[in-house]
Formats: structure tokens, C-alpha cells, sequence
């Protein structure tokens, strides 16, 4: 669709998801939140971004099986 980017499988050529387009206007914008968000992200103290680093950890050690096919969708590698 217009707006929008087909992402296909390099292992069959299906359309696996559509990413929507940006400009550059946006991009420039989403920029500027991410910079706006690491200021405020830097002044959280280090011992709390430690903690919320290892949860992180620990959900995507708990997704991994998922996001490991999720990889091999995307790029073709084996999943061993």
C-alpha cells in the first residue's frame, strides 16, 4: 500500500510484515524525541537503569525461542 513498505522472507518471498514510510521531517522529529528521551533516560540513577536493564534481560531470555524463529524468518539463517 501507499505509505507503507512490504518486508519479504528471503527464505519463500512472502510478505511477512508492511513497516510504514517516513520522511525526513519525521525522521528528524523521532530524532529529536529519542534525544529528549536519552536526557531524561541519564539522569535516572545508575543502580535503577542496572535493575531495569537485567528485567529486560531476563524477558528476552524468556522470549528467545520466539525471536530465534523470528531471526530466521527474517534472514534466511538456520535455526539450530
Amino acid at each position: 500500500t501507499e505509505g507503507s513498505r512490504e518486508v519479504h522472507s528471503p527464505i519463500s518471498g512472502e510478505i511477512i510484515a508492511r513497516v510504514r514510510s517516513t520522511d525526513a521531517v519525521e525522521a528528524r522529529a523521532a530524532i529529536g524525541r529519542s534525544a529528549e528521551a536519552f536526557r531524561t533516560w541519564r539522569l535516572v540513577p545508575a543502580p535503577v537503569r542496572g535493575e531495569l536493564i537485567r528485567q529486560l534481560g531476563n524477558e528476552l531470555r524468556g522470549a528467545k525461542e520466539g525471536l530465534g524463529r523470528l531471526v530466521t524468518i527474517e534472514t534466511g539463517k538456520i535455526l539450530s
